[in-house]
């Protein structure tokens, strides 16, 4: 039987035999697991596991974007994922792989630092984000069926590992359309995307902006749930995995960014989830354009893109930096 107007859509039933074999794969060879993301302090909460969706919020001006494309460049050094990014407000795209270049050097491009990095390993480094970056631009906004097809283009063309959307309300919505189920409907297209070309799966979206005024005691502004992002709880029930990124910019921790692990669906094979009182804390250095972790266990901060875990990384000054002794020709 079906409702009027409704589409008739067939179904697969899973078989005892389609069960079985699908259990002893997972006896005989393991489930498939989150990859670590370099970052030990996260590890524990979250890793990055193919055929999954991540919902990023957070306040705006808060760091959502920078953290995103942080972990996007440590899973392409460490794992060669390859990315396919619609970012319609890092525009022009220049500019955002520079700041990707910087990030993997440790070092400005700026041209009024004396202690920039050199033509010939910009170069390099560009030639490796561009390798493993590929930036989508539409002359008019885009529909979410739009931005799959294009995804789906680069999953031939490119054989890319992830796909990101940052963020979600640069999308255009049906005039007709109600808002929540604008956002359901695309979510679950978006979740059998995923699923059929094995990626991961990033949406970041901003937080209903009351939430920027709610302080806490010693002043500082709390940090959004995932039910405080736009267009409400439909994106904690559809995704499989929900960070908030907040930072409290008019404070002495101005560069320290926390990271809220609020929701991971398949907790044995991902993570767990933070405690409310206890996020993982980054500390963004400006001088090598990208962040240094904090170890609890250690309390000391390193670098995970330069795997050193259980390190402390050397005072330098600028000017005593040579070129040759961030990275070799061959790291990049």
């Amino acid at each position: 039987m079906s409702l009027e107007n409704d589409k008739y859509v067939s179904a697969k039933l899973q078989t005892k035999k389609d069960i079985k074999s699908y259990i002893s794969g997972i006896y005989n060879e393991g489930y498939t697991k989150g990859l670590s993301t370099g970052i030990a302090s996260l590890d524990p909460h979250f890793t990055m596991r193919k055929k999954e969706l991540t919902i990023i919020t957070g306040l705006a001006n808060r760091g959502k974007s920078t953290f995103l494309f942080y972990l996007m460049l440590l899973m392409s050094k460490k794992y060669g994922w390859k990315w396919a990014v619609y970012s319609p407000e890092n525009s022009p795209v220049g500019d955002i792989i520079i700041e990707l270049a910087e990030m993997l050097c440790g070092r400005t491009a700026d041209k009024d630092n004396l202690g920039r990095m050199s033509m010939s390993r910009l170069d390099k480094s560009v030639d490796f984000i561009t390798e493993h970056f590929f930036f989508l631009e539409f002359e008019e906004t885009p529909t979410t069926t739009d931005l799959l097809r294009e995804f789906e283009r680069l999953c031939y063309e490119k054989q890319i590992d992830g796909c990101v959307i940052d963020p979600w309300n640069d999308l255009r919505k049906p005039d007709t359309a109600i808002m929540y189920d604008f956002i359901y409907k695309s979510l679950a297209a978006i979740r059998r995307f995923k699923a059929k070309y094995d990626l991961h799966f990033i949406i970041s979206t901003h937080s209903i902006s009351a939430k920027s005024r709610l302080v806490s005691d010693d002043g500082s502004t709390r940090p959004p749930g995932m039910y405080d992002a736009e267009g409400g709880g439909v994106w904690a029930n559809r995704s499989d995995n929900f960070l908030t990124i907040h930072r409290n910019p008019n404070s002495e921790d101005w560069d320290k960014t926390q990271i809220h692990v609020r929701k991971i669906k398949f907790q044995k094979l991902v993570g767990t989830p933070t405690n409310d009182d206890s996020p993982v804390i980054l500390a963004y250095s400006k001088d090598i354009c990208r962040f240094r972790a904090y170890n609890p266990k250690t309390m000391m901060y390193y670098d995970p893109l330069e795997e050193q875990p259980e390190q402390t990384l050397p005072l330098i000054e600028m000017e005593d930096i040579d070129d040759d002794m961030w990275h070799s020709t061959d790291e990049l």
